[in-house]
């Protein structure tokens, strides 16, 4: 019989589903199930190949870098382990999530806590942590001064700005092009950059920008980051002088039509059925971009003193 090896994680032996090395169909892994019910499997070794993917050619770059797990895409305690024992942060969406992550001894002063709807108590948590905050309108903004005053913190923000880029990916998950409800526009972002000069309870040490998930062309993440690096001058220019993160986001797109490492061994007399499969997988094919065509989509944008900061979500766990 054949074995069809999909990726580093999971492989087809004689008809049956392995994960790693462990059968899927086997009883054992249904050990305190009491009914029968759809189930999640994930391999820890396709999530270590996954972050590996990107931590490669970060430091092969030479670069300044976080790695942040967007927790959204899943937050299974032991993949949060496997991430934190591998070296990454978060990005978080709400105050739960925070203190999952503080739980879990994560370092707050690496986490980004993004949110355009935070409750007073979640930034008074973010604030007491010294969490990195995204501040994406001037509601938000001024709500930060408020609570700042209030519990005497200082604040290090991120200003999530909105470059009006389309970013080609369903409407659902578009989020930094016009008409969305995240980020700064022009006008607004003048407004808060305002405020945070004229404020000695924040500082602003970094941009960010998130134009969505499910993105298959880098040259979109690339035209928000010149975007980006034309505020960070004009800001430098007004003394911003703390400015350090470059916040990319991150949402590249998996491929979910084509098994991504193919290998098949069949006996000499299997060869027509070889073809057959190959054929079939290769119909409808995607092309997605890889950790490494992100990265150095965008390397030479960057300035020696800026830290990259990326946050994949799907790319890592899938």
């Amino acid at each position: 019989m054949a074995t069809y090896r999909l990726n580093n994680g999971f492989h087809f032996e004689d008809g049956n589903l392995f994960c790693e090395d462990i059968k899927v169909s086997s009883e054992s892994i249904f050990i305190d199930l009491h009914v029968k019910s759809p189930f999640f499997v994930f391999s820890e070794a396709q999530i270590l190949h996954n972050v590996k993917q990107y931590k490669d050619v970060l430091d092969q770059l030479n670069l300044k870098y976080i790695l942040n797990y967007s927790m959204k895409a899943n937050a299974n305690p032991h993949i949060m382990r496997i991430f934190k024992e591998s070296g990454l942060s978060l990005t978080l969406v709400s105050g739960m999530e925070l203190r999952f992550a503080l739980e879990c001894g994560f370092n707050p002063k690496t986490l980004v806590f993004n949110g355009n709807g935070k409750l007073d108590e979640e930034i008074a948590l973010a604030l007491k942590h010294d969490v990195l905050l995204n501040i994406d309108s001037l509601f938000n903004m001024k709500q930060t001064l408020r609570i700042c005053r209030k519990t005497g913190h200082k604040a290090r923000l991120l200003l999530r700005i909105n470059p009006g880029i389309n970013p080609d990916v369903h409407r659902y998950v578009s989020t930094g092009q016009e008409g969305s409800k995240f980020g700064l526009f022009s006008e607004e972002l003048q407004e808060v950059i305002e405020a945070a000069s004229d404020s000695k309870e924040v500082e602003v040490v970094g941009l960010h920008c998130h134009l969505g998930s499910t993105i298959k062309k880098t040259e979109i993440i690339r035209n928000s980051v010149r975007v980006l690096k034309h505020i960070w001058k004009e800001m430098k220019e007004k003394g911003f002088c703390s400015l350090q993160y470059l916040n990319i986001g991150g949402g590249l797109g998996i491929d979910y039509h084509k098994l991504v490492h193919f290998e098949c061994r069949l006996q000499q007399n299997q060869e027509e059925e070889l073809a057959e499969i190959k054929d079939g997988l290769s119909h409808g094919k995607v092309q997605v971009p890889s950790a490494r065509d992100l990265v150095e989509s965008v390397v030479d944008l960057l300035e020696e003193d800026m830290t990259l900061v990326l946050e994949p979500g799907r790319s890592l766990i899938a």
